[in-house]
């Protein structure tokens, strides 16, 4: 048998079809909308939270000729309890305080027609430690010294004391924080009252 593929040397090969690059261009990218950016505002405090009231500075003073009696009234105070709390008022100077067991308690007034001197506008409470008073300002008084009480508070809480006979003695103390408690007056009925007049104590 006769082989009938023959090839032909001579033939040129077919050129293949030429395959064109496409330039493939990449999307282009949607641009998303910024957000503004948020201006910086003014932080206002809270107007609803109250605000603690502005202390007004308050002066007051009181003389009183017999500055042993008054030692021997802290005293008295001291046997009840270690801080006290006073008034000063347009009508003198009170105190009333129970002990801390609350089964006595005491209330001293003295009034105006009873001091030397006495200067006073408007109501000044002010708390001080008794025990400190007694062994610091009125440790070395004598029958003879005149004690004036100069209260201030507001900015500063003090008490000054001058202690006046032959020399003039002064003394600063601060004042301690004032509680707000009050302790009201107790209700009793007395079937009977006196009345006492003594010319010392």
């Amino acid at each position: 048998q006769v082989c009938s593929n023959i090839v032909d040397l001579n033939k040129k090969p077919e050129p293949k079809p030429e395959t064109t690059a496409l330039a493939v261009t990449p999307p282009t990218p949607i641009e998303q909308p910024k957000e503004p950016e948020p201006t910086p505002q003014e932080i206002k405090p809270n107007e609803t939270e109250p605000k603690p009231p502005e202390r007004k500075e308050l002066h007051g003073y009181i003389v009183m000729r017999d500055a042993l009696q008054v030692k021997n009234l802290f005293k008295l105070i001291e046997v009840l309890v270690d801080e006290a709390t006073f008034k000063l008022t347009p009508q003198g100077l009170t105190l009333r305080a129970m002990d801390p067991a609350h089964v006595a308690m005491i209330d001293i007034v003295i009034p105006r027609e009873s001091c030397e001197e006495h200067l006073c506008t408007e109501e000044i409470k002010f708390s001080f430690s008794i025990e400190r008073y007694l062994n610091k300002t009125l440790k070395n008084i004598t029958k003879n010294d005149m004690i004036r009480l100069d209260i201030q508070t507001g900015i500063v809480d003090k008490m000054n004391t001058r202690l006046t006979s032959k020399i003039t003695r002064q003394f600063s103390m601060p004042l301690l924080e004032v509680s707000e408690e009050e302790i009201p007056a107790p209700k009793i009925n007395f079937m009977y009252s006196a009345r006492l007049v003594l010319e010392n104590v």
